[in-house]
């Protein structure tokens, strides 16, 4: 579960807010929270640069419970074309890795994501998308710049590609479910996981 929210400072500035509740296998506990602040400066209507600190903290009953922190910094281009947007998002992650049974790492990595959301119905000529479903397609790579010999000792990390459906409520909310798969380039034994995600968006 998500809840993402932008807060408008002015013409320019904003603050981004990103919350998630993401569960161990089958639901049966949450496994981990993610707090991710950020400052974004919109460049123009389409370019705005971020930045930000993320707290993902995970929880596990057998070992101990570690935390991630980040620093990053992003660069999002919206990219309207007549019956959908195109958002690329390139953010950059500096990553402080606690462990529980290894040495803490830092690393750093990047990350590419590509995301397509179009209305089901098409707004009237001139009009902008403000109310009804939409459908949403994404897709995100992320690679090891540095800090990969400790981790999974490749550079390509892991691919995410993502699914769903929306309800716009307002230029100010939208609803969103959908599926995910995350693949996961491991050391020895790569994983995929299968994702329900739920998402609330918000821009206040």
């Amino acid at each position: 579960m998500a809840w993402s929210n932008t807060h408008s400072l002015g013409d320019k500035w904003s603050l981004g807010t990103d919350l998630q509740l993401r569960s161990a296998d089958d639901w049966e506990r949450v496994r981990n929270v993610v707090i991710r602040p950020s400052l974004g400066y919109a460049i123009n209507g389409q370019v705005t640069a971020s930045l930000g600190y993320m707290l993902n903290r995970t929880f596990d009953p057998v070992v101990r419970d570690t935390t991630e922190q980040r620093l990053w910094q992003q660069l999002s281009i919206a990219q309207p074309l007549p019956r959908l947007t195109l958002t690329h998002r390139l953010r950059l992650e500096q990553r402080f890795i606690e462990r529980a049974t290894q040495p803490d790492v830092e690393a750093v990595r990047l990350r590419y994501q590509l995301r397509a959301q179009a209305p089901m119905q098409a707004p009237a000529t001139g009009a902008s998308f403000t109310r009804g479903p939409y459908v949403a397609l994404q897709s995100e790579w992320m690679g090891h710049l540095a800090g990969k010999k400790e981790l999974n000792g490749r550079t390509f990390d892991q691919l995410r590609a993502y699914a769903g459906i929306g309800w716009r409520f307002s230029r100010k909310a939208d609803i969103e479910a959908g599926y995910q798969l995350q693949y996961l380039n491991g050391r020895a034994v790569d994983t995929r996981n299968h994702i329900i995600l739920v998402s609330a968006i918000t821009r206040l």
